[in-house]
């Protein structure tokens, strides 16, 4: 199942109240959904497309920045629906 745009866009500002932090959701495809920085929406990450095909957490840190497509240094999470990664 892949997650509409809207729920991305909700996640967006609900994670971001408590976080206080850029937060972004990718699509299955590795393509940035939605952004609190507008600007890498349409992007592709690397590091999610990484996470999707694993289903594991994955830290981005400063050497990965380097060497991954589209990635900025934190923490990326699948998004699981029925035991299936739809996102991150």
């Amino acid at each position: 199942m892949k997650h509409s745009l809207e729920l991305a866009e909700k996640i967006i500002i609900e994670v971001q109240k408590v976080l206080k932090e850029n937060v972004i959701v990718v699509g299955e495809d590795g393509i940035i959904m939605a952004s609190t920085d507008h600007a890498r929406i349409g992007t592709f990450h690397e590091g999610a497309s990484i996470v999707v095909k694993t289903g594991k957490k994955l830290e981005i840190h400063k050497d990965d920045v380097k060497r991954l497509k589209g990635v900025k240094q934190g923490v990326n999470l699948p998004i699981r629906f029925n035991n299936e990664v739809i996102g991150v």
